[in-house]
């Protein structure tokens, strides 16, 4: 089974020409992966963390830092071949789930279905949390799918809650999954899943984690305000996408033809299905989003796709149900479809990190032209300027960012200003640069107040980076420094020339 899903995303990167899945920069968030990863030692790994240079527990950073010291050098690529990796290693442990109650056919359509999505495909070749989220998930699944030693459980819980703040949410619904299972000895149930209790320890002790992350930022998350619009966009890409839709229809026509031909109950496989714990804990998954808008309607926002990747690991009893109510040959069929859909996944999933890669490598064109004035030279975007960074190490102590002063932010995007919501990620990518320049001297940090009385500056700023409610480089940067002139010198870079007493521009 391994060889052959090495082999099905050896043939989807080769059939897209994915090879820009692995080989591209880093974006911003990658960069503080490997920012932190670069560290002396894991006591610093865990400083860093505690003072907002990355938000989230230390298991996926301290990997990094193991990982940088196996491997001649921890490049991108390495990065991103280790989250598929655990990405593979996910979709096996699945598929050993889920043969505990299904045929190979079915299971191996289940795994599949997994690989289709998105998301899945998506966090396969990033460096950051979600492919060993997945791979967490899967193992604390594995664990509670047939009898093992107690310490399994107790171990797949504290990489769970360690790896993701909201892995103790999967881990949650996992275990009252199980519990409810077996509903009628729930006093047994529990003592059974009692070691994974570990897991919310390991999580306790993380706490002053969270708090220093907090503190760090001036507001408190950058993901936009929950709305019902988010929860509807998003049950409905988990759900209503072509892969779900077509497992339950095989499932509802493979079981009503069994019942007619054959007199079984519709429920039977159902039944069947549930009395499989792993089985029933991966399933779970699938309220994932509900409790995440629970928890975003009650004042933390978390209606972010990538926060709802565990839910995905649900399609793989739901497609395996329909695969086992139609029978073996269609679905082996079913399975060969979800298999070619892996390829034009992959080709979407590559015309968008390509269009990251040359938006990246126009932005460093720029820049480069813009040195060429002999003036100095600011990022607006920490998106763009941490890009380029990973593009050129070695320059990336030269680069600067343009730090907003506190009033500045507040009269744009703070109070009751038009788009204050919109734009939370201006106040968050002004923390985490001061953050990143006093802990590791990157990027330089230029002061508004410095620019203001510089005769001349450029500003990188191509348009994707304009906050919400600025349709050009000219507006946002008179908004910003009104006594300057401004001047488009070359895409994506602008030249501020500072206004001589009343003279207009």
């Amino acid at each position: 089974m391994s060889a052959f899903l090495v082999a099905a995303v050896a043939l989807a990167l080769f059939a897209s020409d994915g090879g820009v899945l692995l080989w591209r920069p880093l974006w911003v968030d990658e960069v503080h992966t490997m920012l932190v990863a670069d560290r002396a030692s894991p006591v610093d790994v865990i400083a860093d963390l505690a003072n907002g240079a990355d938000f989230g527990p230390p298991l996926v950073p301290l990997a990094a830092w193991a990982l940088r010291h196996v491997v001649p050098q921890l490049t991108p690529t390495m990065l991103r071949l280790a989250s598929l990796v655990c990405v593979l290693g996910a979709l096996l442990l699945v598929y050993s789930v889920l043969r505990k109650r299904f045929g190979v056919e079915a299971s191996l359509a289940g795994v599949l279905a997994v690989g289709t999505q998105e998301l899945v495909i998506a966090h396969s070749f990033e460096g950051r949390f979600y492919g060993p989220w997945l791979l967490c998930i899967a193992f604390v699944a594995w664990t509670l799918s047939a009898p093992r030693p107690r310490w399994t459980l107790a171990v797949a819980s504290v990489l769970l809650c360690t790896v993701h703040w909201y892995g103790v949410i999967a881990l949650s619904l996992m275990l009252a999954a199980v519990v409810a299972l077996h509903w009628r000895g729930w006093r047994s149930a529990i003592m059974e899943v009692l070691p994974a209790s570990a897991g919310f320890v390991a999580l306790a002790a993380c706490i002053p984690l969270s708090l220093g992350q907090r503190q760090a930022l001036s507001v408190s998350t950058w993901v936009p305000d929950f709305t019902f619009a988010q929860l509807t966009v998003l049950l409905t890409a988990l759900w209503g996408s072509a892969v779900p839709v077509v497992g339950m229809l095989a499932f509802a026509v493979g079981a009503i033809a069994r019942r007619a031909m054959r007199g079984h109950s519709l429920a039977e496989p159902l039944r069947s299905a549930g009395q499989q714990p792993g089985v029933v804990a991966v399933l779970s998954l699938a309220l994932m989003p509900l409790v995440l808008a629970a928890l975003s309607a009650a004042g933390q926002p978390s209606m972010l796709g990538r926060y709802n990747i565990p839910a995905v690991l649900a399609w793989a009893p739901l497609i395996a149900l329909g695969a086992e109510a139609i029978g073996r040959w269609p679905s082996r069929l079913l399975a060969a479809w979800l298999l070619w859909l892996w390829l034009p996944g992959y080709a979407r999933e590559a015309r968008r990190k390509r269009a990251f890669d040359v938006g990246v490598r126009q932005a460093a064109t720029s820049y480069r032209k813009a040195t060429e004035s002999n003036v100095p030279v600011v990022f607006m975007s920490m998106h763009t300027l941490y890009a380029v960074s990973a593009l050129h190490p070695k320059e990336r102590s030269s680069l600067a960012f343009l730090e907003l002063t506190d009033s500045t932010l507040f009269a744009l995007f703070g109070g009751d200003a038009r788009f204050q919501r919109l734009n939370k990620g201006v106040h968050v990518e002004m923390d985490v640069v001061r953050v990143h320049a006093r802990r590791f001297g990157f990027p330089q940090v230029a002061k508004q107040s410095y620019l203001q009385l510089a005769p001349r500056f450029a500003l990188v700023a191509p348009a994707p980076d304009l906050p919400s409610g600025y349709s050009t480089v000219e507006a946002y940067g008179r908004a910003l420094f009104p006594g300057h002139c401004v001047h488009t010198v070359a895409e994506g870079v602008t030249l501020f020339v500072r206004s001589a007493g009343t003279a207009k521009c």
